[in-house]
Formats: structure tokens, sequence, C-alpha cells
């Protein structure tokens, strides 16, 4: 009996809890009467979690945008290193970003959303697939600037050979619309913030 007691007392420490949904549901009210906080404080703390983070979010994605534009700039003036390396700087905050988004859902849950009007909605639809375009035609911008590393249009090299004018043509298109989807993901994800910092009564 003691062995199988110490079995399962050591398994359910090791299994997680379920997080505090904050605002989101249920889960935020169990996580405070079992801690003995009140509901509406701890769901006034996770609200301001979740704040915070999407603020972070936000900051995150402007230096992406602020990235790609030099990236841009650097690339009018031939200036193909620097291109390459902004270009990825802004790539590597886009990857770093997942995971905090993985984990933010695990701690504190999604947003109450029966709270949101339908327009707020439906700019935070709008901002989700302008996030998904810019994560398509920006892997596909990497991919085939990759493919692109070792001609003369990125070495300036004359003796290396050029890239083929489709290749060249497609990295330039799938570059493009990964800047502009970036933006319109910056200006969209404005509008959601501000929406919340409303709700939240801040402004």
């Amino acid at each position: 009996m003691t062995w199988r007691w110490s079995w399962r007392a050591a398994t359910s420490l090791l299994r997680p809890s379920p997080p505090a949904r904050g605002i989101a549901g249920e889960g935020a009210a169990t996580a405070c009467v079992r801690a003995s906080v009140s509901v509406e404080l701890c769901e006034t703390a996770a609200m301001d979690s979740n704040l915070l983070f999407w603020t972070a979010a936000l900051s995150n994605m402007g230096m992406v945008v602020v990235l790609a534009a030099a990236g841009v700039r650097m690339r009018r003036r031939n200036q193909i290193s620097r291109h390459r390396r902004l270009m990825q700087a802004g790539s590597v905050l886009v990857i770093l970003f997942l995971p905090s988004y993985f984990a933010k859902l695990h701690f504190l849950g999604r947003e109450n959303m029966d709270v949101w009007s339908s327009g707020a909605v439906w700019v935070l639809r709008f901002h989700e697939v302008f996030v998904l375009l810019m994560l398509l035609f920006g892997f596909l911008a990497l991919r085939r600037g990759l493919a692109l590393a070792r001609t003369g249009n990125a070495t300036l090299d004359p003796s290396d050979p050029p890239a083929a004018p489709e290749r060249a043509r497609g990295h330039r298109l799938a570059g493009w619309m990964a800047v502009g989807t970036a933006v319109a993901g910056l200006l969209t994800a404005c509008l959601v913030l501000l929406g919340m910092y409303q709700r939240a009564g801040l402004v």
C-alpha cells in the first residue's frame, strides 16, 4: 500500500495542473477558489497579464516590420549582405513569438470572446489571416532567397552565374507579399489591442 500511494503521489506532482483561464472561462474561478483568492482579483490579474503579453507581442511585430522595411531599403541600395541579415533577424523574431504564444495559451488561456463585439471579432480574424499570410510568404521568400545566395544576384560578383529570372521574380514577389501582410498584420494588431484596452477600461 505504501509504495502504491507514493507512486500515485509522485505522478500527481509530475502531472501538469490545468492552467488558469483568466477571463476565458471556469478555469480561473476554480483556480481562484482553490487558492482562496477572490475570482474578481484573479480574473483582473489574468486580464492584466494578457494585456501585457499582447502589448509585448505588438512591440515584437512592430520591430519585425521595421527590420523588413530596413531590409527592403538595403536591397534597393544593392547591400545584399545587410538585406539578408535584416530579413533573417526579422524571421528570428517571428519564430521566437510562436513558442511564447503557446506558452501564453497554456498559462493564461484564451481571451473571453463573449464580451467582444462582432466588429472586434472580425478585426481579429482579419489580423489572423494577415499573420498566416505573412508566415507563408515569409517562408517562401526565405527559401527562395537561400536558393539565390550563390548567384550573381546576391554576391554581385560578375564571375558568379546569374539567377534564373523567374527565381529572382519569385523571391521578390514573395518578399513584397510578406512585407505587405506584415504591415497589415501590424495595423490590425493595433486595432485589436486598442479594443482590449477599451474593454479593460484603460482608455
